[in-house]
């Protein structure tokens, strides 16, 4: 497909979009939720598949517990979160090395305050 033609294409699909929209304002909410529940999705299959066992433990079950309750904000933060090193990661939230300022946030802490019992 060339460049051209992906344009149109992508430009008659927005158009589309645009179309529902205006026929109905309320779907707005409809279409952010599919794109937002998608998102979800994924991060919650990358934060339970990490390096190892007791991150995909922590990380996994913290996405599994409280994925559904993170904004938007804090959905960029936590896929920010999936994108560090594991055994980097592992060791912010269990506590054992300082998080640098810019992942130390409200995120990171609640992760921290999740942490399993079993694993502290």
């Amino acid at each position: 497909m060339s460049n051209s033609s992906f344009r149109a294409a992508a430009w008659q699909i927005e158009d589309a979009r645009s179309t529902l929209l205006s026929l109905c304002p309320a779907c707005w909410y409809d279409l952010a939720m599919a794109d937002l529940s998608e998102r979800r999705k994924k991060l919650l299959y990358r934060a339970n598949y990490r390096g190892f066992k007791e991150a995909d433990i922590v990380i996994g079950g913290f996405a599994k517990a409280h994925l559904n309750e993170l904004d938007e904000a804090e959905l960029d933060m936590f896929a920010a979160l999936l994108k560090i090193d594991d055994r980097q990661l592992y060791a912010w939230v269990m506590g054992d090395i300082e998080p640098p300022a810019e992942f130390d946030g409200p995120v990171l802490h609640k992760m921290q305050k999740y942490r399993p019992k079993i694993l502290s």
